[in-house]
């Protein structure tokens, strides 16, 4: 019997306002280092299209970090991995604080065979 195998693929993208598209990933994950900035945010919000009404993500569909009324907070001088896995299509990844830079992965690319 032959096996299938699902190849994985990467994507990275600039965390900013643009509508960032999840579907065919199965990973979602908010990289966000904390240079300098004290109280760094990051602020997730997400929608079913990608020029609808974004709203806050909820705190139930994040992993990695503690959610609140959609923002997460950071230490000066950290790494920090949010994972994102709600079922919206379309998510938003907007970084405030001085020296504070991130970027979006989406992993495991799933092919239609």
């Amino acid at each position: 019997m032959a096996r299938t195998s699902i190849v994985g693929e990467s994507k990275g993208v600039a965390v900013g306002s643009t509508a960032i598209d999840t579907n065919e990933y199965g990973t979602v994950t908010i990289i966000a280092v904390s240079a300098a900035a004290v109280g760094a945010e990051l602020t997730l919000t997400e929608c079913d299209t990608s020029n609808g009404t974004f709203t806050a993500v909820d705190s139930s569909d994040v992993v990695g970090a503690e959610l609140t009324a959609g923002e997460v907070t950071f230490d000066v001088g950290t790494v920090n991995l949010v994972g994102y896995i709600g079922n919206k299509r379309y998510i938003k990844a907007a970084i405030a604080g001085t020296g504070t830079t991130g970027a979006v992965l989406l992993s495991e690319k799933r092919y239609a065979e």
